[in-house]
């Protein structure tokens, strides 16, 4: 009786600490297999011969080659048992091999059977993000005791037991919609008022009203050196992070004064794809491990002002051939303004070009002497070291406990902060000091568009398949309900296509990027030698200026304006709508 209760104890206990795991994790998931075994004779054990055998119980990743799993079998006798997995391909490849050990006891049985030691080889193959079907092939020692005339006869009884299985990934079906309404007032943990200096001002009825100061240019981003992030350094602090110890400002947003237009990123490993819940299954791609190289990458997209500089030194021909689709705002939802306005007119300079396609994106880079980011180094940016979130920032909402919007985006049945893009920086940066990686516009990258991330390398994977023509656009937009402004969520985008929901930012090898601007330097003129009549200096020819005298230049022609096409049904500007 009293081992009974012993086996009924250890079996309790392994259900508490795994259902009693946090179901916030992701990796969580149930599994249930069935099967046979097959053990040799005996005499000793009710074990001896063939049973049918089911295998049930819960799953829990440890790191992306681990996976914990404990339950219970059941092989007409019932085993409590717990181990550990290993994937040697990863636990999100498609098709993943692993090798399982563990440890059981017997809870409900004779008195013979003490424990069981599960070794196994098995086949985990992906369905979808959410389940997944496992064969098994497992050796399985159990270790019996007979007491015969007052001595205890120690034995081990060996069986094979072949199963197959399915697994499923838990879903967060308790929280939320991410990003959806505004944490309650317990959550408010710390969290100080608009009135005490936050920059993002106050919302008012429509929450409409909101900013975020920033004591630098544009012009000043681009006269500066790139800033250097280092491996696992954070240069910012989360925007997003819950509770607030205090109000967002631009003091404790920033720990640094030099600002440029590039940051350098460090190499680094993540896990990519969507990482939040996905019920519909709108993000079949999944997830797996890759590593990029150290890259740069533009803190803010791409200006209007950006745009228009890169027309004015293209020949009138070219000019015509890579300035933005005026039609994009025929059928639009951008209704504030006409194209003629948001694009060629001052008001916008500092807002994020639209109505490009993938080409004159790429041209554009291409001019700076710059690329478009592959797809892995976009999303890897915009988590800028999080593991496993859905935003740049940490949590699972869009907007802070005081209804601060983190981005700007449309949020289902409630007011839209801004009716149509904001200024680039106009959100706090992720803590790699990089604006606008959710929301705003969404961004082209280099990309050809695969369903999954299957035929991806593991190392600085860039997909570019001639015989199609989509391409990959990351972020959302201003017109995106929340689900599409995760860091992980892709969307397909033919390349010809534009529209006014979608821009572009620029990203450079670090060979590339560094050896321009050693270029550069190496062609700054050298500064002209003092001017002076003493000793060894060259005696003054006719025609010289005199010491103290600027040189005269001739007068150059009259410079003409570049010239844009002309959109039609021109209107006049009108400010974005707050």
């Amino acid at each position: 009786m009293i081992m009974q209760i012993k086996r009924l104890l250890t079996a309790a206990l392994l259900v508490a600490v795994f259902a009693g795991a946090p179901t916030e994790v992701l990796s969580q998931r149930l599994f249930l297999s069935g099967g046979a075994l097959l053990s040799q004779d005996t005499d000793i054990s009710n074990l001896g011969g063939t049973n049918p055998a089911i295998s049930g119980g819960l799953m829990l990743d440890l790191n992306s080659v681990a996976r914990l799993r404990a339950g219970m079998t059941y092989q007409d006798l019932t085993s409590a048992e717990g181990g550990v997995e290993f994937h040697i391909l990863g636990l999100e490849s498609d098709v993943s091999p692993y090798l399982y050990a563990g440890y059981g006891n017997y809870v409900f049985g004779d008195e013979t059977e003490r424990g069981v030691f599960p070794l196994a080889v098995g086949l985990d193959y992906g369905v979808n993000q959410n389940v997944r079907i496992k064969a098994e092939l497992a050796g399985r020692w159990s270790w019996t005791e007979e007491v015969n005339g007052g001595q205890v006869q120690p034995d081990l009884v060996s069986s094979f037991m072949p199963l197959i299985g399915v697994t499923y990934r838990l879903q967060r079906i308790e929280r939320e919609i991410p990003g959806e309404g505004v944490m309650d007032d317990e959550d408010d943990l710390g969290v100080a008022s608009q009135e005490e200096g936050n920059p993002f001002g106050s919302l008012d009825a429509t929450g409409a009203s909101q900013e975020f100061e920033i004591d630098y240019t544009k012009s000043e981003l681009k006269s500066g050196e790139p800033e250097t992030v280092q491996q696992g350094e954070t240069l910012f602090s989360d925007p997003g992070a819950r509770p607030y110890s205090s109000p967002v400002t631009r003091e404790n947003i920033t720990e640094f004064e030099d600002h440029s237009d590039m940051m350098r990123l460090p190499s680094g490993s993540f896990l990519m794809g969507y990482t939040g819940e996905d019920p519909l299954g709108r993000q079949p791609a999944g997830r797996k491990r890759i590593s990029v190289s150290g890259f740069y990458i533009d803190r803010n997209l791409v200006t209007n002002e950006d745009y228009r500089t890169f027309l004015q030194d293209l020949s009138p021909g070219e000019r015509e051939q890579y300035a933005p689709d005026s039609t994009a705002w025929e059928g639009s939802a951008a209704r504030t303004t006409n194209w003629s306005a948001y694009f060629r007119g001052s008001t916008y300079s500092d807002y994020p070009v639209v109505a490009v396609d993938w080409e004159k994106a790429n041209a554009y880079c291409e001019w700076r002497g710059h690329r478009l980011p592959s797809e892995a180094e976009w999303e890897y940016a915009g988590r800028a070291g999080h593991i496993g979130e859905i935003y740049p920032w940490p949590g699972t909402r869009a907007r802070t406990s005081d209804g601060q919007y983190l981005a700007n985006y449309a949020p289902e049945g409630q007011a839209q902060e801004y009716v149509f893009t904001s200024p680039v920086g106009s959100y706090p940066p992720n803590r790699w000091g990089i604006y606008d990686m959710s929301g705003n516009v969404y961004e082209w990258v280099q990309d050809t568009y695969t369903p999954t991330y299957a035929g991806h390398s593991r190392l600085d994977p860039v997909i570019n398949d001639p015989s199609s023509s989509d391409r990959v656009v990351r972020g959302g937009s201003w017109n995106s309900p929340v689900f599409f402004i995760s860091v992980g969520v892709r969307t397909p985008k033919e390349e010809s296509d534009s529209d006014t929901e979608t821009g572009f930012r620029c990203a450079g090898d670090i060979g590339q990027v560094e050896g321009d601007r050693a270029e550069e330097e190496r062609a700054e003129p050298a500064p002209a030698p003092e001017t002076g009549t003493g000793e060894g200096q060259p005696p003054a020819q006719e025609g010289d200026p005199a010491p103290d005298q600027q040189p005269e230049f001739p007068e150059p022609d009259e410079q003409q304006e570049p010239e844009f096409p002309e959109p039609q049904n021109e209107e006049p500007p009108q400010p974005p709508m707050k």
